[in-house]
């Protein structure tokens, strides 16, 4: 790698560089949507849990 340069070696960080910020962020909304579909889930289980010995 050291061969060709360090333009392509620039080039090379820079690029990777943008693509795992647009990576983490877009699993960043990812997993917050399902960590919260998960969280509702689990609410509403617990939820007709409870009540369900109530009636």
């Amino acid at each position: 790698m050291l061969d060709l340069g360090t333009d392509f070696i620039i080039a090379l960080f820079v690029g990777s560089f943008i693509i795992a910020i647009i990576g983490s962020i877009l699993s960043y909304w990812v997993s917050l949507y399902l960590i919260r579909r998960l969280h509702q889930k689990q609410f509403y289980r617990r939820y007709r849990k409870i009540h369900s010995f109530v009636k």
